[in-house]
């Protein structure tokens, strides 16, 4: 039987032959990281012998081979028993991790209003996005959240996931829609549903020159809670149910209140206290230069000014370090130094899960990833300490969050290094725009709030429709 699609017959047979040579090319990618994994770990295994110290940018850790299915997801029993409801997130990385953690102390706290007992296991596809998780869960959610590895996307592997994590729903965070994974829970009778759903111009137009294995797996999902337009009415393009789609706004504006008294301890723990500071963070290759040149710029007319730089990936921490030695700079590692001194001018950043902290520190923040076209990262936890935000032009990743903090007038998008340059001169200039600059962008934040409650709100309701319960 045919099915049309988008105007175009598409048979089954066409269907199974793409998903054949989808699942052929990922035993493929397989082989080859399943080879890099033994690396590392061999590599990790002569450290150790040698009681040498990893420098801590391997990718790659042992629960690596979770992907693979090779080792056990070590869930505890408590996730097991029949009473309790599990909740599987997938979440790519260290964004949408930092997403859902508010998400699911929500849940927790609406389910005590049920007879709901709630249970968590976020998966991630980086050892980075694991790191961030641990480092985000509190006493109460080390008790409710447990962490795997997303296994490859093969039929198999997904089966043997779900039969492991038992889940009652799964929902995955903005963008990541696995075929097989999809379909083994339309299979299985679990309901998938996407939060903060990201559907750009884009990634739209890659899955319609693959619609026959894209429109299937659009149309098995439950719910899909759209984070802007543009996403909402690329899925109804999809194809998918309009009954199914939600615009509800973007969670990330859900950041909740940032502790300002913790951030001027952490100021004057750094001895910060009298200098005027700009922070660049998560940035990629070219930003750490960019900020250098300016900062080189202002350091006679601003005698007091110092940077923290902290690079999106920790891989980059000894390559940001040899550039900024290369430069003259006076450098304080965050891994070796509690503090600044009267003449360090860089601080660098190089242990992860400092920045969000360190945005509370500073005067002026850059948001990195956006002049290095890698689509911008996320302004909130700058705009939660009050702080003037800027970023590049490049900000495709989050572009309802930074035009509408750039509309209400906290963020400026530079559109280039001259525009970059003045608006820091602007700031470093006129102290009392600066703080209202900053004072504009958690305003904003204050006035797009309210979307996590609501989509709480809609997967208690969607778990208390589920059947599907634990083995006793």
């Amino acid at each position: 039987m045919n099915l049309l699609i988008n105007g175009r017959k598409t048979s089954p047979i066409k269907r199974q032959l793409i998903l054949l040579l989808y699942n052929f090319l990922l035993v493929i990618f397989i082989l080859v990281d399943f080879t890099k994994w033994v690396i590392a770990l061999v590599k990790q295994a002569m450290f150790f012998i040698l009681r040498k110290p990893l420098n801590g940018t391997e990718k790659r850790d042992w629960y690596w081979g979770q992907k693979y299915g090779l080792v056990s997801k070590g869930l505890p029993l408590s996730q097991l028993v029949s009473e309790s409801k599990t909740v599987m997130f997938h979440c790519a990385s260290v964004g949408e991790v930092v997403a859902v953690i508010p998400l699911i102390k929500q849940l927790l706290y609406d389910a005590k209003g049920t007879l709901l007992t709630l249970n968590f296991v976020v998966t991630t596809n980086t050892k980075t996005g694991k790191e961030q998780l641990l480092r985000s869960l509190d006493d109460e959610l080390k008790n409710k959240v447990t962490h795997s590895y997303l296994p490859v996307d093969l039929p198999w592997l997904m089966s043997s996931l779900l039969k492991q994590v038992k889940p009652d729903m799964l929902v995955i965070m903005e963008v990541e829609l696995w075929p097989n994974l999809i379909n083994q829970c339309y299979k299985k009778h679990i309901p998938v549903s996407i939060v903060n759903a990201r559907l750009t111009d884009k990634t739209t137009k890659g899955y319609q020159k693959f619609i026959s294995l894209a429109q299937p797996m659009i149309k098995q999902l439950h719910r899909v809670y759209a984070r802007n337009q543009t996403d909402f009415d690329n899925y109804l393009a999809m194809g998918i149910n309009r009954d199914k789609l939600s615009l509800f706004g973007n969670i990330k504006f859900d950041i909740g209140q940032a502790n300002m008294q913790l951030a001027q301890e952490l100021r004057q723990s750094l001895n910060l206290q009298s200098r005027r500071v700009i922070i660049a963070g998560s940035t990629h290759e070219t930003e750490e230069s960019l900020i250098v040149e300016a900062y080189k710029q202002f350091k006679t007319q601003y005698p007091d000014l110092i940077l923290i730089i902290c690079p999106r990936h920790p891989e980059r921490f000894i390559s940001v370090f040899e550039y900024l030695t290369s430069q003259q700079l006076n450098i304080v590692k965050m891994s070796e130094s509690e503090s600044a001194e009267a003449t360090t001018d860089v601080l660098l950043g190089d242990q992860m899960g400092q920045l969000s902290k360190l945005y509370g520190v500073c005067d002026i923040a850059f948001v990195g990833g956006s002049f290095a076209k890698r689509g911008g990262h996320n302004p909130v936890e700058p705009a939660a300490f009050a702080k003037p935000i800027i970023m590049g032009p490049h900000v495709y990743n989050n572009p309802e969050i930074c035009h509408t903090l750039a509309d209400d007038g906290g963020l400026t998008i530079a559109n280039n290094h001259f525009e970059f340059v003045s608006q820091l001169n602007t700031w470093l200039s006129d102290q009392e725009l600066s703080e209202n600059t900053g004072k504009k962008a958690l305003a904003t934040l204050q006035q797009n709030s309210g979307v996590i409650k609501q989509i709480s709100a809609e997967l208690i309701c969607i778990l208390q429709t589920t059947q599907i319960g634990k083995p006793s």
